[in-house]
């Protein structure tokens, strides 16, 4: 029998969503000041307060993460910095790490 050929794998989204990154002092010093306790198989456990992403082969300490590179109004009211494109996601950290 003659099938058609296969469907192309369908992409997972990191490899067709570009990803802007986004600094606020503010929200990092709330986020080291307050941090944030949830569950985790069956344990509280406190987020850590520091995200990092790549950005050519550099890691960059972010707050925020969009899929557009135009601030929302909270963003340019709060003096958002913007960092640009973004590569690929590091981790997360209770230290802040050396960048």
């Amino acid at each position: 029998m003659n099938y058609p050929p296969a469907p192309p794998p369908t992409p997972e989204p990191s490899q067709t969503s570009q990803f802007y990154g986004w600094y606020s002092h503010a929200l990092q010093q709330l986020r080291v000041s307050y941090p944030k306790e949830h569950m985790y198989n069956g344990k509280i456990i406190t987020s850590p307060p520091y995200t990092y992403w790549y950005k050519n082969n550099k890691k960059i300490l972010v707050t925020e993460v969009t899929l557009t590179s135009l601030p929302t109004p909270r963003q340019i009211k709060n003096g958002d910095l913007y960092l640009g494109s973004l590569d690929t996601y590091y981790g997360r950290s209770y230290v802040r790490l050396d960048e």
